[in-house]
């Protein structure tokens, strides 16, 4: 086992534990979800994305979000970079973190093994799907 994974499985110990660890590993989720990079800016729209598809209260924290943030990059799980970003709909841009898993196999070979994870990808695939067939 790869030194990522032993952190991740170790992980889902500590996160039947307390609320950081549980909220630490549902970021994980959700940037394995995403093919291992998100923004910042949107990770509290996806956690609420993330509850409400698996029937889970929707609370989120933003202050619990940032030290989540800073606990997983301290784990050496994701890298953080200041990036300018653009504005939908507008050619004005703003400073936003990009967030990437180190290792995204490592973490997804971890993760397919979790209930809620593969709950939710496949929800999510399937509301996909039926958006597509409701398009035709």
């Amino acid at each position: 086992m790869s030194e990522i994974e032993e952190k991740v499985s170790n992980l889902f110990i500590k996160a039947s534990e307390d609320d950081v660890s549980s909220l630490m590993l549902d970021i994980l989720r959700i940037l394995s979800v995403f093919h291992g990079v998100l923004w910042k800016t949107e990770i509290s729209q996806d956690l609420i994305k993330f509850y409400k598809t698996l029937g889970e209260p929707e609370i989120i924290n933003p202050k619990m979000i940032d030290i989540a943030i800073k606990n997983l990059e301290e784990m050496g799980l994701i890298k953080i970079e200041q990036r300018v970003r653009g504005m939908t709909f507008s050619t004005k841009t703003y400073q936003d973190l990009l967030i990437h898993l180190i290792d995204k196999m490592a973490t997804r070979k971890i993760l397919q093994k979790d209930e809620k994870y593969r709950k939710y990808i496949l929800e999510r695939e399937r509301t996909i799907r039926e958006a597509l067939d409701e398009s035709r």
